[in-house]
């Protein structure tokens, strides 16, 4: 994941074998973001049982970071930068990703739990 460019411009070096050993995390999204002028902290979660029309998503922070506002800000626009730079691949690769499990889908289904199934 490391971008030799960025890391020439930056003039920093990872800690050989650091990025292999570091905990991998899955967020569904952000909890919550606190923005200091220093440092923000933000909250990462997991969606635990998604939302029906009697109860709101349950969601678990499971992360807490903190990290440097400057870090944050370059974080936020080296992101939106990439996206812009590979819209046209992004986008690609998401319609095949759509067209793909859509056409996998049956032609017709009925739930087996009584429910009822919505007809496009």
């Amino acid at each position: 994941m490391t971008d030799e460019n960025t890391a020439e411009k930056a003039k920093f070096v990872l800690v050989p074998g650091s990025a292999e050993n570091a905990p991998v995390y899955f967020f569904d999204g952000v909890a919550g973001i606190a923005l200091g002028p220093s440092v923000c902290r933000m909250q990462f979660h997991q969606v635990v049982a998604p939302s029906s029309a009697e109860k709101a998503e349950v969601r678990k922070v499971i992360v807490n970071a903190v990290i440097p506002t400057a870090a944050l800000v370059e974080l936020c626009v080296n992101t939106l930068a990439a996206i812009s730079n590979n819209a046209p691949a992004l986008k690609n690769v998401m319609d095949l990703q759509s067209e793909q499990m859509f056409s996998s889908l049956p032609k017709s289904t009925k739930p087996k739990d009584g429910s009822r199934a919505s007809k496009k």
